[in-house]
């Protein structure tokens, strides 16, 4: 056994006694911090993209399904709906 420490210590002494550190520097914790915050950054910026892009998806579907419902009604009553006093007078017919 003593002969293996001894190894190792030599082992030590070569490489300056940076065999024996433990654990990480300040440097590259800093370093692995800012390669975090840098990856972070770049899913926020994609992620917002993609909330803008399903945004406008689901605006440009309603204003479809609007196109459709107001061709439907003109196919049934041949001429486009209005808002021409129906909404006006609701509820005040009993009065």
């Amino acid at each position: 056994m003593p002969l293996r420490y001894n190894k190792m210590m030599e082992r030590i002494a070569r490489l300056g006694g940076n065999a024996r550190r433990r654990g990480f520097a300040l440097v590259e914790l800093l370093i692995v911090v800012v390669v975090i915050a840098i990856l972070a950054a770049i899913t926020i910026v994609a992620y917002n993209g993609i909330q803008d892009r399903a945004n406008f998806s689901s605006a440009q579907e309603s204003l479809s399904t609007l196109h459709k419902a107001i061709l439907m009604y003109y196919g049934v009553n041949d001429k486009y709906p209005n808002t021409s006093g129906a909404w006006l007078t609701y509820g005040t017919q009993g009065s």
